[in-house]
């Protein structure tokens, strides 16, 4: 059965960070505790180990995205394990397609410390911005 690879939590503040780079590519094989890819908070960047052994599949998302805490962001597999095609999965080359806006939050605005630090900063009013 694959593993899916989660952005972790980092606190009770921090909803999203951006994904910083992969340390492997999707199909490259992988072991449990080697660094696989590395994310950035508004105050540090941190390498995320590998939470298994096998081979890195279905990607989806990319250097500079802004991801959710505990969001699937790939998939490990054994290196002959066949994956069925999900919800998002492109049958012919077993990507998962980006996902699309979230749902709103209802009552609740969520944006990054960064993110809400640089409007507050440029006398942006986010609490109006519609939520995407």
């Amino acid at each position: 059965m694959p593993t899916e690879v989660l952005v972790p939590p980092l606190g009770q503040t921090v909803d999203t960070v951006t994904l910083v780079a992969w340390h492997k590519e999707e199909g490259e094989p992988v072991r449990q505790g080697e660094m696989l890819f590395a994310i950035e908070t508004d105050k540090a960047t941190l390498d995320i180990e590998a939470p298994a052994s096998g081979v890195l599949r279905r990607v989806n998302a990319r250097p500079g995205d802004e991801v959710h805490v505990l969001t699937a962001i790939a998939l490990i597999a054994a290196p002959d394990e066949a994956l069925d095609d999900g919800p998002g999965a492109n049958r012919e080359d077993g990507k998962v397609a980006p996902a699309g806006p979230a749902e709103p939050t209802r009552g609740r605005t969520l944006l990054s410390p960064r993110a809400r630090r640089l409007a507050e900063e440029e006398g942006v009013p986010w609490q109006t911005l519609p939520p995407t």
